[in-house]
């Protein structure tokens, strides 16, 4: 474990002369720094202020002496905290130096630095079944077979998620406080509602750019009746024409298998656009089921929003809808292309997989394409 280097008293001698010469602290640190002793504007301060007990001890003309030294950290420890951190579900770092006599401090510094280990967040994911793991790795190998790298373009997905509203009058979850002060009156959040508002939004994206969102009016479940009403018809009667005025014949589309999409009122409006226009969609028994992870509006889309949605200020559902729309509206078709080449690439991860999630990958978690080679 690195140790940090102790300040000789030569240094401190040449900090103290230099506080007389009135000299600021952050010009010590900068003066000391480049002549090759890299001191810390902190401790610079610490040194004009006779900081720390060794120092107030040899002011006074003491001799100091260390009545708990800190423990040292042998191999056998070293080993048991390697040990105990290599568990999946590890105990907290409290328990450790609780078992090994080291302080929560201290065991923190050995797994970050002697263990070269850091914290991670565990992911959240959907809990699959064995059936789960096998409809994820076929039918994630057939949509793979079907997307072609020179059809992108072509691709249409479609999903919902629920817009919601939370607003705290612009007020901030942290404030700044100095020890002896109380949290005062003006530092508190108060919620007048028990439920936030919300809304039903669905969202659209093609190779050649995305598609306006459309919001399930009113407090409408999202019953087959409602996504075909209010959902499948302007896109399908409007909006994909527009797009694809000579190409509806080479849309693939995509949902996911909720149970308004694979209703059989929905499969009829869609085998009704198929001889229609042309277009091929995905029977309910190859769509990959629990599949958050590679549908374009669960691993981009709807993050993408609620990302955004950070930095909005709206008070109503109105002003958040705006919000949306207009973020939406500005993903680049190039943007969308490149969501659908990642769409390809997680596709052939889940089947690689045998059906696992492939959120904890590295380069797919960052959001990050994986290059094709």
């Amino acid at each position: 474990m690195a140790i940090r280097p102790e300040i000789s008293l030569e240094i401190e001698g040449r900090i103290r002369s230099f506080s007389m010469l009135n000299w600021s602290s952050r010009r010590i640190a900068r003066h000391l720094t480049k002549i090759g002793h890299m001191i810390s504007y902190r401790t610079v301060i610490n040194v004009i202020n006779g900081t720390g007990k060794q120092r107030e001890s040899r002011l006074n003309g003491q001799e100091y002496k260390c009545l708990t030294p800190p423990r040292k950290v042998t191999s056998s420890v070293l080993k048991q905290l390697d040990q105990m951190t290599s568990n999946p579900n590890p105990m907290s770092q409290s328990v450790m130096g609780n078992m090994t006599n080291l302080s929560q401090s201290h065991v923190s510094k050995v797994i970050r630095k002697s263990l070269g280990k850091k914290l991670k967040k565990k992911l959240k994911v959907h809990a699959l079944t064995d059936g789960d793991r096998k409809n994820r790795k076929k039918n994630a190998r057939k949509l793979y077979n079907k997307i072609s790298m020179d059809r992108l373009e072509f691709l249409v997905t479609l999903d919902e998620a629920m817009m919601c509203l939370r607003t705290n009058n612009n007020k901030t979850e942290h404030c700044y406080l100095k020890p002896e002060q109380e949290l005062p009156d003006n530092c508190l959040i108060e919620s007048k509602e028990s439920f936030p508002s919300k809304m039903m939004v669905v969202a659209g994206m093609t190779g050649r750019g995305v598609l306006p969102l459309l919001k399930i009016p009113g407090n409408s479940k999202v019953s087959a009746e409602n996504y075909v009403k209010f959902i499948l018809k302007p896109y399908f009667n409007i909006y994909l024409p527009a797009l694809y005025p000579q190409d509806m014949n080479r849309i693939l589309f995509h949902h996911d298998k909720a149970s308004s999409h694979t209703a059989n009122l929905t499969t009829e409006f869609l085998e009704e656009q198929e001889r229609k226009h042309g277009i091929t969609f995905l029977p309910k028994q190859d769509i990959p089921v629990k599949g958050p992870d590679i549908s374009p509006l669960d691993f981009f889309g709807f993050g993408f929003l609620k990302q955004k949605q950070k930095r909005c200020r709206a008070k109503t559902l109105k002003g958040l809808w705006k919000f949306w729309k207009k973020t939406w509206s500005e993903v680049t078709p190039e943007k969308c292309l490149e969501v659908m080449g990642s769409w390809k690439l997680r596709l052939g991860h889940v089947y690689r997989r045998d059906g696992g999630h492939i959120e904890h990958t590295k380069k797919i978690h960052k959001r990050k394409l994986v290059s094709q080679n």
